[in-house]
């Protein structure tokens, strides 16, 4: 049963929430109010469920995967039990291939969204693009790598192999089809490693029903972006910085477990910049927790930035004429706070300010077009041209004016990320309109490309099947229907699965013997849910890793003592029903 000290921290979590949820209540826009009993209402049985989980989850789900071995045995054919026990991780592949198969078909050959569309006019010969930005430094070059430029290539490459084959619809369908595998693959990489940690299938069940039948992970298997083919190899390396933690640093005297993290680290950061960071701030969680290894640690920790920022940039982007990618996303949430100001305080901004700061970002645009929960329109107006004392100059402004109204830049914050904390904003989906987004990629291009743009919008022709758009319509008008529903509605919201749940099974991990190995194999998980916080907007894309890793925290969860093992009675009866 629960601990006196885990029903403690349940109801001081709880309380948390609500706090929280009354916040968002209060100062939320009027079409993203919850109804917030049954938000909590729900919220108390999910908190229920993992409490009881906390205490005797082991062996609940011990009876739940003897019930399992009890149903195979007599329904399933003894030789798909036995490919199944000896490819065990092919298996899983499978099963998850199988269950968003309905979602490839219908959804053949792919849906293709604006940002991709963005990056297949440039592999076509448009020039570099715009993303919608005011202010592009190069016109005349070949790429821009606002988008990663690896990814960027990599559809280019199996569109032009599809379109030589047969057609340009087959090169999307080979795109899509390459990310389908990619996240189907690492998805059943990570189920088997769960299975090793927690020593239970039940666990490994658990993740399987998640990744099969929540609608997010197949409508984005076949929604071709760089953050999905990132997340296959970020979830890849995940596992394997997990089990250098778990075994204390002992894997790390492995050549070849070094190889594979540096491999990994390297494909998930090529395809996905903020991932560079990500794996350097966990090298740093390693070398804490191991510092025999630190030459090891440091180099599987820092190469992949060192290929990814540095290498690839020097070696490539000359002979390929590509633009190297601006600031604005980075510096986008304190330009946010500055147009925030502006708005607030726009008589007070002394004209030498002012001055400063346009030499930064075009403010007075800025203002004009501000959007509260999104800082995508505001780095627009980022002039991209700036020295270094220029940007030295403006932090100064950014300081001042903060201290001035500190209230200002700390909702101008909240606007933008609280929904990753209020279960306000449900999951997005998308469907396929691939017109409507060729136009609108040509239009806002067309000056810069002087005319190409135009020119590759009227050479792309891939087409959807028509006879499935009626299905298509009433899969996505059924998942809207649920996400306006009270109660499904907050089931399905980003900030349940981005932050809640990641938090309440830290909760119960920290209940571990080994509660600090257990946190620290978690590491990639928690440095991405940071990131979300300085992320452009709220989208379900970005929390993706955290999504994925979830299956992960609930093995560790569960996991109960040294290094990640089960009580030894349980892992023998394991042994035993396994043979």
């Amino acid at each position: 049963m629960p601990t006196v000290k885990n029903s403690l921290i349940t109801g001081a979590f709880a309380a948390c929430f609500t706090l929280f949820c009354i916040v968002g209540q209060i100062c939320a826009d009027d079409d993203k109010h919850l109804n917030l009993l049954i938000c909590l209402g729900v919220f108390s049985l999910f908190f229920a469920f993992f409490l009881l989980l906390s205490g005797s989850g082991r062996r609940i789900l011990f009876a739940v995967q003897h019930v399992l071995y009890w149903i195979s045995a007599r329904f399933a054919p003894k030789r798909l039990l036995a490919f199944a026990c000896n490819h065990e991780k092919l298996t899983l592949f499978l099963a998850l291939a199988i269950a968003w198969l309905p979602y490839l078909v219908l959804f053949f050959p792919g849906i293709v969204v604006y940002d991709t569309t963005w990056e297949l006019f440039q592999t076509q010969g448009s020039g570099a693009l715009t993303m919608g930005r005011a202010h592009l430094a190069d016109t005349t070059a070949a790429f821009t790598d606002h988008k990663p430029l690896v990814h960027m290539l990599l559809i280019g490459l199996l569109f032009n192999l599809g379109k030589t084959i047969c057609s340009q619809t087959l090169g999307i369908f080979l795109v899509t089809l390459l990310q389908y595998i990619a996240m189907a693959w690492s998805f059943a990489f990570l189920l088997k490693y769960c299975r090793t940690v927690s020593g239970l299938r039940g666990v490994q069940l658990v993740g399987l029903l998640f990744f099969a039948l929540f609608p997010t992970f197949p409508m984005y298997a076949v929604s071709p972006f760089n953050d999905c083919i990132a997340l296959a190899a970020f979830v890849v390396w995940a596992i394997y910085f997990a089990e250098a933690i778990r075994t204390k640093g002992t894997s790390l005297q492995s050549s070849k477990m070094i190889i594979l993290l540096v491999l990994w680290g390297t494909i998930a950061s090529l395809m996905k910049k903020p991932n560079a960071f990500i794996i350097i701030a966990c090298a740093v969680v390693l070398v804490v927790f191991e510092r025999k290894h630190i030459a090891a640690i440091l180099v599987q920790g820092f190469a992949p930035a060192f290929i990814c920022l540095f290498l690839v940039p020097a070696i490539v982007y000359n002979p390929l004429n590509v633009l190297p990618g601006d600031k604005g996303e980075y510096l986008g949430t304190f330009f946010q706070q500055t147009v925030a100001y502006a708005l607030n305080h726009g008589g007070e901004i002394p004209d030498s300010d002012r001055e400063v700061i346009d030499k930064i970002l075009d403010l007075d645009e800025a203002v004009n077009h501000y959007n509260p929960i999104t800082f995508d329109k505001t780095k627009y107006y980022y002039r991209n041209s700036e020295t270094t004392e220029e940007l030295i100059d403006y932090f100064i402004i950014w300081a001042r004016q903060g201290a001035d109204d500190p209230l200002c830049y700390l909702s101008a914050v909240a606007h933008l990320q609280y929904p990753w904390i209020y279960p306000s904003q449900t999951m997005d989906y998308y469907n396929i309109d691939y017109e409507a987004l060729k136009k609108s990629v040509a239009s806002l291009n067309a000056d810069y490309t002087h005319g190409k743009a135009l020119i590759v919008r009227d050479s792309l022709n891939y087409q959807a099947l028509p006879s499935l758009e009626g299905p298509r319509n009433t899969i996505l008008g059924f998942l809207l229907k649920l996400e306006n529903t009270p109660g499904f509605n907050f089931l399905l919201s980003i900030a349940l699965y981005a932050t809640w749940i990641p938090l309440i099974l830290s909760f119960i991990a920290l209940a571990t013997r080994k509660r600090k190995i257990s946190l620290a194999a978690l590491a990639p998980m928690y440095a991405s849910m940071a990131v979300l916080f300085i992320s452009p907007l709220v989208m379900c894309r970005y929390a993706l890793p955290v999504f994925a890793l979830t299956p992960l925290a609930f093995a560790i969860a569960l996991s109960g003592t040294k290094q990640g093992e089960i009580p030894r009675e349980l892992n023998a009866q394991c042994a035993k029903s396994d043979s």
